[in-house]
């Protein structure tokens, strides 16, 4: 179900990932509690029809697996050349930057990501370009690799001082 990949002569995939697993779990169980709790609610108060229970099931269903589809259809790839992020299901969108036109590497995390150990890293380029890895997981040493990666380009280095 992985968007097909493509390289260029000489590319070879470091790594591929998807956003961390604790974020689907998260986003599948909100329908889930948020519909349940309404049928719940119905229950008490008399409300019994059988068909509007099966109806909050089935609503439950499709829409967790939306969630479940646009988590598996967003994926990250890091290779020897460059960091790209794809996501979409019917329209795809597709950044990348060039490990050589790497300006910037920085992470963020919020309060969840802090305890469960996710995070965004933004990746930026020269001319305002930016890749977001959202919601990955083991953030930093993302980070930190795309980092020593980029700075490995000949452009990066320093010419030796005479």
């Amino acid at each position: 179900m992985e968007p097909e990949a493509k390289f260029i002569p000489g590319e070879q995939t470091l790594w591929t990932m998807r956003q961390s697993s604790f974020v689907l779990i998260r986003d599948m169980l909100a329908p889930l509690l948020g519909l349940g709790l309404i049928a719940l609610l119905l229950g008490l108060v008399g409300f019994t029809n059988v068909w509007v229970f099966a109806g909050v099931i089935v609503l439950i269903i499709l829409i967790d697996a939306a969630i479940f589809i646009s988590w598996q259809m967003t994926v990250y790839r890091l290779t020897t050349k460059r960091i790209e992020s794809r996501s979409g299901v019917f329209s795809v969108s597709r950044e990348e930057i060039y490990l050589e036109d790497v300006q910037s590497v920085d992470t963020k995390k919020n309060f969840l990501g802090i305890i469960f150990n996710f995070g965004d890293v933004i990746v930026e380029a020269a001319g305002h370009n930016t890749v977001s890895l959202n919601k990955i997981s083991n953030m930093k040493t993302v980070a930190d690799q795309i980092a020593d990666l980029s700075l490995q380009h000949p452009r990066h280095q320093k010419p030796p001082v005479v």
